[in-house]
């Protein structure tokens, strides 16, 4: 995800990259040469990069464990924050990050793309010029992706990481905002196959069968309570 927000933000001719950063120390400057981007600053040191640069604002792209500390300095220095998705590690992180923007009064957002797809503006065009107001707005999901990285240290990376395309979708579709939200899960015993090195005890614990089974289906069900 950070090379391809880095890319994307170089070929931007309205943004000039004046820092990359990364927790794991040299990741930021490798990756930087590799896709030939020209950064003026590279390093670990956020607190530093902020003082120096002074940028307009930054764009975290790191773990969910790393977002709250990143957010709070930042919004600390007055730089707003463009952050990724899933927003924290846990509610009350997620909470003291909102807090944080609200008091500073400096701009903290999470990207999510999603309704400018095509195929959802066609469908919230045809909603609008020819359905009308929605009764009902039904989303089953079944997929079981392994994506690498910390989506396979999730307990439930489906509902914790991916649900929110299905929330704004849902948002955008029906034009209103959620005011309750309950999400149900569950994990099939379809195709499982173990990964290498993986104990018979684990697939037995439904957590690790989450986790670590390859080739799985997983389905998803939320239900939203939308209003005005």
């Amino acid at each position: 995800m950070g090379r391809q927000w880095a890319a994307n933000l170089a070929a931007c001719k309205d943004v000039t990259l004046a820092g990359w950063l990364d927790i794991q120390p040299g990741a930021a400057m490798q990756s930087s040469h590799e896709l030939g981007i020209e950064v003026g600053y590279t390093g670990e040191d956020l607190e530093q990069a902020l003082a120096e640069l002074r940028p307009d604002f930054l764009v975290d792209v790191t773990v969910p464990e790393a977002h709250h500390d990143i957010t709070l300095a930042a919004l600390a220095a007055g730089v707003p924050v463009l952050g990724e998705k899933a927003m924290a590690d846990s509610m009350e992180r997620a909470r003291a990050m909102v807090a944080a923007s609200e008091r500073t009064g400096v701009l903290y957002m999470v990207s999510q793309s999603r309704r400018y797809q095509a195929q959802l503006q066609a469908l919230r065009h045809l909603i609008v010029e020819h359905i009308g107001a929605l009764g009902i707005l039904n989303a089953d999901f079944y997929l079981g992706p392994h994506f690498g990285g910390f989506r396979e240290e999730m307990p439930s990376p489906l509902l914790l990481d991916m649900a929110i395309h299905t929330f704004d979708a849902a948002r955008y579709l029906s034009g209103a905002d959620p005011i309750a939200v309950y999400c149900e899960r569950i994990q099939s015993t379809l195709e499982l196959v173990s990964r290498p090195g993986r104990r018979d005890s684990d697939l037995r614990d439904e957590r690790w069968v989450a986790l670590y089974l390859s080739r799985k289906l997983v389905c998803g069900r939320a239900y939203y309570l939308l209003g005005e």
